[in-house]
């Protein structure tokens, strides 16, 4: 039996259904349970599958009783038996254990089957989430903290309270605090004026305390610092305030000591970092072992704010964090006890955001919701609430508006027109880009025009676009066939290079320099750098990103390029992410149907985080 398992196995990972380390799990099972039943080992591959697909864990309802792999037409596979006798089986294996067991795999009470690591990491979630959760400081002074939101923060909502104004203020008192919205909703100008308030704080204590700014990627670290740092001068605040706020923003592996070979960090639960409060942007993009290891090293006492878009893209790793910690909050709402402390610095909660009864984490959450970037009736925000909402009608009706110019949709009737309409639109802009008088003429230039595409492999995935980019630009004689660093290229980096001060997502393209030699510019903060091509070591040409590449930038048109078919990839955060990266314009190119498919499909990634989070009290 066990030979004619893996022999299934490796037929599976020849058809690249499965991956060398979802065999090898099966395989290690194997040998420490000799005779392990059929269905442990069916079970076991779908976790480390799905696992490497994003999610945390499996639910078992969603497979039992049905083949795994349809499509996997040369491999002879068994039904997965029903639910019950699943679970019968699993609950009899060596292999698996009980929540709280030291075994490869755990199935907890609500059939979800994870790998023991992954178990543990969410549990370790759940506990620092909750107990941070609960802790308000109430030793704040009021009086201060109300002159401050006064001076800080505008009073011109009149319909309902600013919640710019409710999230600083919350996350005053709080010990951990998630503030979620969509691009131009005022998350920095929240942050900056959140720091000048907790500084003034501390001020009247005699010290300031230790604040770390921190990103996932370097692109958004990088970003985050030069907002801030743009933000505080126009802040009315005493100059030692202004001073005092931090102007340096880090990656999230580098504020953890991350070790070279090592999965391990410098901070962790026995060694805490040196901070009183530590802020991350972009927090949709942490996966569930990065954000473990944030709240392992966390002091007890330290404040955590997360900031981000709860419906964007998750990260490329396994979990959505974020996402399962607002759950399914669509609406911001609050308890009394929250209320009642915002009255006391002259923050009026309505009684409709009000809940009765004590429920978690509802009074950590603050939704930003109102666009300062979109108009109401702009097409790029229609188009990224009725997305988001999963209005697929809507968001069709949206893109054939002609009253809308903004949002429109681009069908091809054949790849070969596909990439005509691409070719033609990139060199447009590439001839437009090579007339620019200088390096910082052509950044800015750029930065005007981005085609995107849901996928990196494939005929509609960033590789082949780019080559066939790049083919084009050659016959129509703009660039030299021999060429390989030619005046106009763009390219993105794909890891961070500290020693050039580079970043993962960074943007350059490569010109010539006063002296004529050519390099590649990189504008990096305030300023235009460039460097030789020959020290650049990871990076991709970036004529078309892909969207999960694109996160953290943003460009006044975009183009995104979709495939003429459902996949597993196009959802509906993918096209809210995408459309969110345009601030004129957005066009989709493709298919209709595909669209409205990607709209319906919402990417819900299996864990437990939501249910262990929201189902306490």
């Amino acid at each position: 039996m066990d030979k004619a398992i893996l022999q299934n196995l490796s037929a599976l990972q020849d058809e690249e259904f499965l991956s060398p380390i979802d065999v090898e799990f099966c395989r290690f099972l194997m040998d420490v349970e000799p005779g392990i039943d059929e269905g442990v080992i069916w079970a076991a591959c779908l976790t480390s599958k799905t696992y490497q697909e994003g999610d945390v864990c499996i639910r078992l309802e969603e497979y039992a009783g049905q083949k795994l792999f349809d499509e996997a037409s040369n491999v002879e596979q068994p039904v997965t038996a029903s639910l019950h006798k699943w679970i019968s089986t699993l609950k009899k294996s060596y292999a698996v254990g009980q929540p709280g067991d030291f075994k490869p795999l755990i199935l907890d009470d609500d059939n979800r089957l994870y790998f023991h690591k992954s178990w543990s990491f969410e549990q370790n979630l759940v506990k620092h989430i909750l107990s941070r959760a609960e802790y308000k400081d109430l030793t704040v002074d009021a009086e201060l903290l109300s002159n401050g939101i006064s001076r800080l923060f505008s009073n011109s909502e009149s319909v309902e309270p600013n919640w710019q104004k409710v999230a600083a203020a919350a996350a005053v008192y709080n010990r951990f605090t998630v503030i979620s919205g969509g691009p131009g909703t005022g998350k920095t100008t929240t942050i900056v004026r959140l720091l000048a308030l907790l500084l003034e704080q501390h001020e009247r204590q005699g010290r300031w305390p230790v604040i770390a700014l921190a990103a996932p990627t370097g692109k958004a670290a990088a970003r985050m610092e030069e907002s801030i740092t743009e933000a505080k001068t126009a802040l009315n605040i005493g100059n030692e305030i202004q001073e005092a706020i931090p102007g340096e923003a880090v990656t999230i592996h580098q504020l953890l000591g991350a070790r070279r070979y090592s999965s391990h960090f410098k901070y962790d639960k026995d060694n805490p970092l040196p901070c009183d409060v530590v802020i991350i942007d972009e927090a949709s993009m942490i996966d569930q072992a990065l954000m473990n290891s944030v709240m392992n090293a966390l002091p007890g006492k330290a404040k955590l704010i997360l900031l981000g878009d709860k419906d964007q893209l998750s990260s490329v790793e396994a979990g959505a964090v974020m996402a399962d910690i607002c759950g399914d909050y669509t609406s911001n709402l609050m308890s009394d006890d929250m209320a009642a402390l915002l009255r006391n610095i002259s923050i009026s909660i309505p009684d409709e955001y009000i809940t009765v009864g004590s429920k978690p984490l509802i009074d950590n959450i603050i939704l930003l919701k109102k666009s300062y970037r979109f108009e109401e009736s702009s097409g790029i925000g229609l188009l990224a609430r009725a997305i988001n909402n999963g209005e697929v009608e809507q968001a069709r009706a949206i893109l054939t508006d002609s009253s809308l110019p903004d949002a429109t949709l681009i069908q091809a009737d054949s790849y070969a027109s596909y990439l005509s309409m691409i070719g033609e639109q990139t060199a447009t802009r590439f001839k437009s880009l090579r007339g620019a008088e200088s390096p910082e003429d052509m950044l800015e230039m750029y930065g005007q025009f981005q085609i995107l595409s849901p996928h990196r492999k494939g005929m509609w995935g960033t590789d082949l676009l780019n080559r066939q980019i790049q083919e084009r630009l050659k016959n129509e004689g703009l660039i030299s066939p021999y060429d390989e660093w030619y005046t106009g290229k763009p390219v993105i980096i794909n890891r961070n290079d500290y020693l050039l001060g580079l970043s993962n997502g960074d943007l350059g393209i490569c010109a010539r320099d006063s002296d004529g030699n050519k390099k590649v510019f990189f504008k990096i903060n305030d300023s235009v750098r460039g460097f030789s091509p020959s020290r650049l070591t990871d990076f991709s040409t970036a004529f078309v990103l892909t969207v999960h590449k694109s996160q953290g930038s943003e460009f006044e048109n975009v183009w995104l390029a979709l495939p003429d078919a459902k996949s597993k990839i196009l959802s509906r955060e993918l096209l809210y992410t995408a459309v969110t990266r345009a601030r004129k314009s957005v066009a989709i190119l493709g298919s209709g149907t595909v669209f409205c498919k990607g709209v319906e499909h919402l990417l819900a990634r299996n864990s437990g985080l939501k249910s262990y989070l929201w189902s306490s009290s």
